[in-house]
Formats: C-alpha cells, sequence, structure tokens
C-alpha cells in the first residue's frame, strides 16, 4: 500500500502584478480505514466490552486523524468462526480498503487475523491475550506484520504460577476445566510447565481427571461434577467471556467455590459487571491486565479507571482494556510513520521508544512484538460497591516476568517446521 498523500503534478498559473507564480495543488490524504474484528454473534458481551474499549481509544486520542489521515472504524463481525473471519478480512482489505486489521477474542480468530494480514501486505494488532501458538506454531505465517497488545496465553498463565508458588500447601493437586480448543490447550499445557519447574511437589493430576467443554458450551454442571469428584486443591480454568460468566454461576450454584480452589487464569473483570453481587466470587486466584483495584499504586492506570467508570458506568478489565490498547497503540504507530501502514515503515518506529498505554508508557518487545503490560494476581474478595469484588494479596509482575524469555521463544520456535 502507497502513502496515500502525495502532490499532483499539475501546474496552475497565477498572474499577479506581471509575476507568475506556480502552485501545485495537493489532495487530501484518503482516509485511514481500520477493520475491528469481534465476536458479535457468539460471544456478544465480551464483543460490547471491547467496543467500549475502542470508544475510550478514540477519546483519548482526542483528535479524528492519525499521521494527517482521517480516522475511519469499520466494525466485522467474526460469528466466532475462523472461516468467517478469515473471509471478511480478506474483503475487508480488498473490497473495502483497510489497511489494518484488529482483532479480539478467540485465539484462532486472531491468529487467522495475522496470517490474512501478511499474506494481504497488511498489519495487524491483536488486543486480547493471543495463544502462545501465534507467536511460535505460526511466527513464519504472521511475523513481522504483528503488534500483540494483550499479551500471549503465557502471560496470565504465567502469573498464576508465580503465584502458586509461593501460596500453595506442599504436595497439593490441580487438574483443568478449560475450553477445547487451542486457547484452551495452551494455557494449560503453559501452566503445567511452569508448575513442574516452580513446584515440582504439586501433583497435576491424570487426564481422566480434567474436563474440556467446548467453546460456547452452556451446560458446565456436568464438567464441574466431574472434575470436583476428583478432589482436587486446585482446578485451573481458562474460560473467559460469556463462557466464564456461565462457569462462575453454575459453579456458585453447585458450592463449587467451597470445594477447592480455582484459578480462573484468563476471565477478565469486564464479566464482573455481569455477575453483579449476586454472583461475586469470594477466594478464587485471579488478575488480568488493565484490571482497575484499588490496591494498585499506578497512577496511570488509576486514572484510566475512573475515566472509564465515568464513561461507561463499570470498571475496565482484560477484554476492555487490551481493545483499548490495540487500537490506541496502533493511532501511536501510525502517527509516528506520518501516515504510512506500510508493516516496513511501521517496523522502523515500533522498537525505538516507549508508548503510551493505560499503564504508563512501555515498549514494545522485538523478539515477539509485545506491549509489555504488568500484570496483577491475587485472590477475591466480596465487596459491597461495583464492581463487587476486590483483590487480596496482589502481586504486581513487569510485562518480562509474565513472559516466554527470549531462550524459551527461540527454542519453542526452532522446533517448528517452517
Amino acid at each position: 500500500m502507497k502513502l496515500t498523500k502525495k502532490i499532483i503534478s499539475i501546474i496552475i498559473p497565477i498572474a499577479i502584478a506581471g509575476v507568475v507564480f506556480y502552485i501545485p495543488t495537493v489532495t487530501a490524504a484518503k482516509p485511514l480505514k481500520i477493520g475491528l474484528f469481534e465476536p458479535f454473534t457468539g460471544m456478544p458481551l465480551s464483543a460490547a466490552f471491547s467496543k467500549d474499549g475502542y470508544e475510550l481509544a478514540m477519546l483519548d486520542w482526542g483528535k479524528d486523524t492519525a499521521g494527517g489521515r482521517k480516522i475511519e472504524l469499520l466494525y466485522y463481525d467474526t460469528e466466532l468462526k475462523p472461516e468467517i473471519a478469515k473471509k471478511k478480512a480478506r474483503d475487508a482489505i480488498l473490497k473495502d480498503g483497510v489497511e489494518i486489521l484488529i482483532g479480539e477474542e478467540a485465539s484462532s480468530i486472531e491468529i487467522t487475523l495475522g496470517i490474512v494480514a501478511k499474506e494481504s501486505g497488511a498489519f495487524c494488532a491483536i488486543g486480547n491475550a493471543v495463544a502462545d501458538s501465534f507467536t511460535i506454531d505460526n511466527y513464519y505465517k504472521i511475523y513481522p506484520n504483528a503488534v500483540v497488545a494483550g499479551g500471549f496465553s503465557t502471560n496470565p498463565v504465567r502469573g498464576m504460577a508465580l503465584y502458586i508458588k509461593d501460596t500453595a500447601p506442599q504436595g497439593a493437586t490441580v487438574t483443568v476445566l478449560s475450553p477445547n480448543y487451542v486457547w484452551g490447550w495452551d494455557c494449560w499445557d503453559r501452566f503445567k510447565k511452569d508448575i513442574n519447574k516452580l513446584r515440582p511437589d504439586i501433583k497435576i493430576l491424570p487426564k481422566e481427571a480434567e474436563a474440556w467443554p467446548r467453546l460456547g458450551e452452556r451446560n458446565f454442571e456436568p464438567f464441574i461434577s466431574s472434575v470436583l469428584a476428583r478432589k482436587p486443591t486446585y482446578l485451573f480454568s481458562a474460560h473467559w467471556g460469556d463462557d466464564a460468566i456461565a462457569v462462575v454461576r453454575q459453579a456458585k450454584a453447585m458450592g463449587a467455590f467451597e470445594k477447592t480452589k480455582w484459578i480462573m487464569s484468563t476471565m477478565a473483570c469486564d464479566e464482573f459487571r455481569v455477575l453483579g453481587a449476586k454472583d461475586a466470587m469470594k477466594g478464587v486466584i485471579f488478575g488480568g491486565f488493565g484490571g482497575y483495584w484499588w490496591e494498585d499504586p499506578n497512577p496511570v492506570m488509576q486514572d484510566f479507571g475512573k475515566r472509564w467508570f465515568k464513561r461507561f458506568g463499570y470498571y475496565p478489565g482484560y477484554s476492555s482494556a487490551t481493545a483499548y490498547a490495540g487500537l490506541h497503540i496502533i493511532l501511536q504507530l501510525i502517527e509516528a510513520t506520518n501516515g504510512s501502514t506500510k508493516p516496513e515503515d511501521i517496523l522502523k518506529v515500533m522498537f525505538d521508544r516507549k508508548w503510551d498505554s493505560f499503564a504508563g508508557k512501555v515498549p514494545i518487545r522485538k523478539i515477539d512484538h509485545q506491549l509489555m503490560l504488568p500484570y496483577q494476581v491475587g485472590e477475591t474478595m466480596v465487596i459491597d460497591q461495583p464492581p463487587y469484588h476486590s483483590l487480596k494479596n496482589m502481586r504486581i509482575y513487569s510485562g518480562e516476568e509474565v513472559s516466554l524469555t527470549a531462550d524459551e521463544l527461540n527454542t519453542l520456535r526452532a522446533g517448528v517446521k517452517k
């Protein structure tokens, strides 16, 4: 795609007092079209949270241009289906003139958008956390045409593992209840590896103790019953969005939170808005990027949470905050390239500075193009005001602490056939 601001070689002669001036005419830069891909059908609540994030990102940006080009946001419903996301992404680029793809919700969708972006010579931003396979198994299919604003599946999982390392009783046991697709698989695989390394005394129960409902399942009671029958010390869950809300409501009705310690590794505090006071969870190990917690002293994040609440009447969390981050970093990048969306131009500026975020100024890491946001982990307490949850014993980990190291990434990528 070519930079659209150009001088047209038409010379207009103007005679003033016998002197002829030649003034080139200049065309206005064409609009900057950004495609926002959300599961409005399939995970409507999560899509709505993300849309709020995009809205506040534009308000905080404070103008309707980036790099001198008028911003146009185009929404596309992925229907939570990779094949539909692929077709709509290709059509967005080829028919609608979209130059940047931004995706949230479901790693299979985010990986699809990354592949389409590279195939089309476009650039993409991934807002919500994406499976590690995005930057490992699919590295050569996607990179360097991407920036990741919400981290990878390792980030929340490693945060949980670090917390449990310091808090779990000796000889504890753990099993899994997670969605049966790439996000759930990658999260559980990483958690097992990290726990084995950090706390080898913790026993991971055998496969027959695991439960893997499909993405979009709504009857979780039989799955919850099957894992509780094994009496694990900890139950690891990588559910999110509408699925997480259904899991929590049904688990609470079954008294499941009193029978084992739940690790809700990737649920967002956005869901607290829906759960409300009635279904608030006590004693669940929980965390995320961008959750508004009174215990976090970061003044930038505190201000972000207050602005969000004033605008929308609820506090931001994983999905909403990382959607904000995805669009906000893209606008900054395009401003820095003076309007160019060429991947090679974006890459020239991406790693040479720190960028504004809801957590303050943070860099983008070169090895995986990740915006290095901090991660919060603690145990939920029920409070009497929105979001009806707070975190006790909260730990705040840096982006580097919860990410795969460069050595880990290089080793994992080396094991993937190109």
